[in-house]
């Protein structure tokens, strides 16, 4: 069974499988001396009520991200504060603000993961793990060696600026924790 079809079979559907590997891909987590996985909290904490990821909070305009601004609610209350006690569910300072740098994080990817890449790469971060690695700061081919920019130039009909947000994303996936 391939992977996409494993993916359907286990979720009921595609699209949260599609869902979860962009925001995989995109964000991230909280910085290394954090030492929370924003993912892990959020599947953990937030998904019972937040169906498939935060990504689908950030698309639905619930989340609210601006240029380099911290992500805020739509009513405009900093996300990080809202977090810290929202709905009954308490967060440490440090779980808040990873939460809330996975908010943004999506929000600045523009989607390209899902959008481009999670039709047949089902997780980004399954993916970076698997097959690529980090080699003097660059994102590389684990087999070949490759830079990934040069081999993503005549794969996936990514754009020049949509090939480097993919890289980030890499990138910060394959950062030592």
């Amino acid at each position: 069974m391939s992977k996409v079809a494993t993916a359907r079979a286990w979720t009921g559907s595609g699209l949260l499988a599609a869902v979860l590997a962009c925001a995989v891909c995109a964000g991230v987590r909280a910085e290394p001396s954090a030492g929370v996985d924003a993912h892990a909290l959020f599947e953990q904490r937030c998904a019972s009520c937040h169906k498939g990821h935060m990504l689908d909070l950030v698309r639905s305009g619930s989340v609210v991200v601006e240029g380099a601004e911290a992500p805020r609610t739509r009513s405009g209350a900093a996300l990080a504060d809202v977090l810290s006690d929202h709905h009954g569910v308490r967060s440490a300072p440090a779980e808040a603000q990873a939460l809330s740098r996975l908010a943004g994080d999506i929000a600045r990817s523009g989607f390209v993961f899902r959008d481009k890449c999670a039709s047949c790469h089902i997780s980004g971060r399954s993916l970076a793990v698997r097959a690529l690695e980090l080699r003097d700061d660059r994102v590389v081919r684990r087999l070949t060696g490759e830079p990934v920019e040069a081999y993503l130039a005549n794969h996936g009909m990514l754009s020049p600026d949509e090939t480097t947000t993919v890289v980030t994303m890499f990138r910060r996936q394959l950062a030592p924790r």
